[in-house]
């Protein structure tokens, strides 16, 4: 799991504290929201942790969902989140 929470911590540029099942809201970074707030094109983020997990990876989960939101917030419609459960889909990892 702790390579699971490196990797997350990676993608979204905040360290995550298992300990608790969200990221502060408003973390993002002024020039973070006007990057957002600005897309000319749409940016996917595919999220592989659909599906059951164990309690750690389900409050990360629960954490990066929160913090996708709040991208989601300032992307609007050019914005684009997919949860997919490799379990149901395992040819999406191709």
């Amino acid at each position: 799991t702790r390579e699971i929470r490196q990797a997350m911590e990676s993608c979204i540029g905040t360290p995550i504290d298992s300990s608790k099942s969200h990221f502060p809201m408003g973390s993002l970074s002024p020039k973070t929201k006007d990057l957002l707030v600005n897309l000319e094109d749409i940016i996917s983020a595919d999220v592989y942790l659909d599906g059951d997990f164990p309690a750690e990876i389900e409050k990360l989960k629960k954490a990066l969902s929160e913090k996708l939101d709040e991208f989601k917030a300032f992307g609007g419609e050019n914005f684009k989140v997919n949860f997919i459960n490799l379990d149901e889909d395992p040819l999406r990892i191709n």
